[in-house]
C-alpha cells in the first residue's frame, strides 16, 4: 500500500461508527446465517384483510414471456437467478420482486405467481444475490404487497416467505446503517404484521426499535433524508407510506400495540418530508438529481402526493411562484424567480459515517427555465465499479469548480469517500423593493420573499474541499440572481491572504440539458438555444471558453448526449453571467 493509499484509507475509515465495524467483522466470519426450519402453523393470505388503499404501483419491468427490463437492459431467466452476464444491480432488481406492483400486474398475474414458485425452488435458503440483506428485504416487502392485494401465495410460497424474515432478523444490516437499515426495519414490521405467530410478534418489536432510533437519526430536522440524494428521499417516503397502509389494518387482525405505535412513527414525519421533496423537485415533476439520483427509481413527486392523500396525510401547501426558499439542515436552495428555477448545493455531501451516496458535487446547481431543465447534472447511469461510475462521481461531473483537476471530495471505488468537502460560511439574502433580509439559519426551511416580487437574491458559500492542497485553496461562490439574469462569482481564496495564480486545469463547468445547443455569437456570448428558439445568452469573464460534446445520465443505463460548457481561469476570479432576456 503506497503512502497516498494509506492516507485515503485513513481518511474513509475514521468516520465509521463501531456499531459498523464490529457488525462487517461478524458478517466477515459468519458470512450465512444459520437458521431452524421449524415452522409455527402459518395462515393463509386469503385468511387476511387487505389493505385499505391501493399502494402506489411501479414501473413495468416484467414484460411477459418471461422478459425483463431493469435498469434499461432488458434479459430472461434463460440463464437462471444468479446469470453472471447481468451486472450486480440487475441482478438484484430481479430479486427485489418490485414487478409484482406493477400497473399492468393484473395482466401478467398467473405469471407473476409462478415466477415467487421458481425463486423458491431455485433459491435455497442463504444462497446467492437473493439472500443479501437488501434484495431480502425489499422482496419481503413485494410479496407482502402481492399477498395483501388479493393474491394467493402457494404454501411453499408462504414457508419461504416466513423463513426469509427469519433469516433477515440475523442479517441485520448494521454494518451500513443508513437505508439499508431503514429497508430491513421495514420488512421486519411487515413480516411482523403479516404473520400471526409470536416469532413473528419479536419481529415486528424489533422493526419498531429501528424505526424510533432510525427516523430520529435520518430525518433532519427540515424534513430531508440525512444521505442527501432525492432519489432515496422518495423511497423513503414511499416506505412510510406503504408502514401507514399496512399498519392500518391493525386492528382487525389484532397485532396490538407494537403496529399501532409504527403507524404513529410513520405518519409523523410524512407531511415535512414530502414539503422537502416539493422543493427539491423541478418544473418538470422530476428531482434534481444531486448525489445518486436517477430518474425512474423512486415515484415521482405526483405519485407520492396522491398516495398520501388517499392515505390522509396532511399536504402542505405549495410554495408560491416566486420565493426563496433554504432547506438549512439538507443545505439545499431552491430560487424561483422570473421565469427560472435554481436549485443550489451548499450541502454536506452526507453523514460522514455513510457516505456511499455522495458525489463530489458541493457548491453545484441545476436550473431550469420556463418548466423545462437548461442546466443539469451528470447523472447516475451505474452503481458499477469502473472509469463511468467514478467520473459520475467527480467534481468534473457537476456544475461546479475543479482545482487543479481535484475533485473537491476524494470519491472513490463506487461508495468510498475518503477526504471530503465541508461548506462553510453560508449567507443567503433577498431584496424585496429597497428591503434586504438574511435568510439563512432563521429556521430549518426557511422561504423568504413573496409571490409578489423577488427584486433580488443572493447566496454565497465556500467549501474546504481544496484546504489539503499546496496553497490552501478555498472555493467561494455566490450566486445572484433577478427576473432576468443569473450571475455566478466563484472566487479562489487562499488562507494567507494571497491572490491564486495556479491556475492550471482549474476550471469551471456547465452541463446543458439534452437538445440544447450551444453556440459562440459574434459578438463574443454564448447562446443556448432549442431548435430556433433562444433560450439564454451567457457571457464570461476571467476565464476561456470551451464548448465540447458530452452526456447526461438521467437514468441508470442512459446516456443522452448534450452540451458541456468549460470555463479555465485564467486568475483567481471567474463570472459567468447568463441573461433570460428573449433579445440583448
Amino acid at each position: 500500500m503506497t503512502p497516498a493509499q494509506a492516507i485515503r484509507l485513513f481518511h474513509t475509515l475514521r468516520h465509521l461508527r463501531p456499531e459498523q465495524v464490529l457488525y462487517r467483522a461478524k458478517y466477515m466470519c459468519l458470512p450465512r446465517a444459520r437458521i431452524s426450519r421449524r415452522l409455527e402453523r402459518l395462515s393463509q393470505p386469503g385468511e387476511r384483510t387487505a389493505v385499505p388503499v391501493e399502494f402506489a404501483t411501479s414501473p413495468d419491468e416484467y414484460l411477459g414471456n418471461g422478459q425483463f427490463c431493469f435498469l434499461n437492459r432488458h434479459g430472461d431467466l434463460a440463464g437462471g437467478w444468479q446469470n453472471p452476464q447481468y451486472e450486480r444491480l440487475w441482478l438484484y432488481n430481479l430479486h427485489y420482486f418490485n414487478y409484482l406492483n406493477q400497473s399492468t400486474r393484473g395482466r401478467h398475474a398467473s405469471a407473476l405467481g409462478q415466477l415467487i414458485d421458481a425463486w423458491v425452488n431455485a433459491n435455497p435458503v442463504g444462497v446467492g444475490a437473493g439472500w443479501e440483506p437488501y434484495p431480502l428485504s425489499l422482496r419481503i416487502v413485494s410479496w407482502i404487497k402481492w399477498a395483501s392485494t388479493g393474491q394467493r401465495l402457494a404454501e411453499d410460497a408462504l414457508v419461504s416467505l416466513y423463513l426469509q424474515a427469519r433469516y433477515l432478523a440475523q442479517r441485520l444490516e448494521y454494518h451500513l446503517l443508513g437505508n439499508h437499515l431503514f429497508a430491513n426495519a421495514k420488512a421486519l414490521v411487515y413480516a411482523g404484521m403479516f404473520f400471526d405467530t409470536s416469532e413473528a410478534s419479536g419481529w415486528l418489536a424489533t422493526g419498531l426499535t429501528i424505526l424510533r432510533r432510525e427516523l430520529r437519526r435520518q430525518v433532519l430536522d427540515d424534513g430531508g433524508h440525512f444521505e442527501l440524494s432525492p432519489m432515496y428521499h422518495a423511497i423513503f417516503v414511499e416506505d412510510l407510506l406503504d408502514i401507514v397502509n399496512l399498519a392500518s389494518t391493525v386492528n382487525s387482525r389484532g397485532r396490538g400495540q407494537h403496529a399501532q405505535a409504527c403507524l404513529a412513527l410513520a405518519f409523523e414525519p410524512l407531511p415535512h418530508m414530502l414539503a422537502w421533496l416539493r422543493v427539491m423537485t423541478h418544473p418538470d415533476g422530476e428531482i434534481a438529481q444531486f448525489n445518486d439520483a436517477a430518474f425512474g427509481i423512486a415515484q415521482p413527486l405526483a405519485v407520492l402526493v396522491d398516495y398520501a392523500k388517499r392515505l390522509g396525510v396532511p399536504i402542505q401547501e405549495t410554495p408560491s411562484a416566486q420565493t426563496l426558499t433554504s432547506l438549512n439542515s439538507s443545505g439545499y436552495v431552491r430560487a424561483a424567480c422570473g421565469d427560472y428555477v435554481a436549485l443550489l448545493d451548499i450541502a454536506r455531501i452526507g453523514p460522514d459515517y455513510l457516505p456511499g451516496h455522495a458525489h463530489a458535487d458541493t457548491l453545484s446547481f441545476e436550473l431550469s427555465l420556463r418548466g423545462r431543465r437548461l442546466i443539469v447534472d451528470a447523472g447516475t447511469s451505474t452503481y458499477a465499479i469502473g472509469a463511468q461510475r467514478m467520473s459520475q462521481r467527480g467534481t468534473a461531473a457537476h456544475n461546479t469548480v475543479t482545482y487543479r483537476a481535484q475533485s473537491s471530495s476524494d470519491v472513490w471505488s463506487a461508495f468510498r469517500v475518503g477526504r471530503r468537502a465541508y461548506p462553510l460560511d453560508a449567507d443567503m439574502r433577498v431584496e424585496n423593493g429597497e428591503q434586504s433580509s438574511q435568510c439563512i439559519g432563521e429556521s430549518e426551511a426557511s422561504p423568504c420573499g413573496s409571490a409578489d416580487g423577488i427584486g433580488g437574491w443572493t447566496v454565497s458559500a465556500a467549501h474546504t474541499g481544496y484546504v489539503h492542497l499546496p496553497g490552501r485553496v478555498t472555493h467561494r461562490r455566490t450566486w445572484h440572481g433577478d427576473h432576468d439574469t443569473l450571475v455566478i462569482v466563484d472566487r479562489l481564496e487562499t488562507s494567507v491572504d494571497r491572490a491564486v495564480t495556479e491556475t492550471d486545469q482549474t476550471f469551471a463547468t456547465l452541463r446543458f440539458a439534452p437538445g440544447l445547443d450551444v453556440t459562440a455569437s459574434a459578438e463574443g456570448q454564448l447562446v443556448v438555444s432549442a431548435g430556433a428558439e433562444i433560450l439564454c445568452h451567457l457571457t464570461h469573464t476571467g476565464s476561456t471558453a470551451r464548448i465540447t460534446d458530452d452526456f447526461h445520465h438521467p437514468r441508470f443505463g442512459e446516456s443522452i448526449p448534450c452540451k458541456l460548457l468549460r470555463l479555465t481561469f485564467l486568475h483567481a476570479t471567474l463570472v459567468t453571467r447568463l441573461s433570460f432576456r428573449t433579445s440583448i
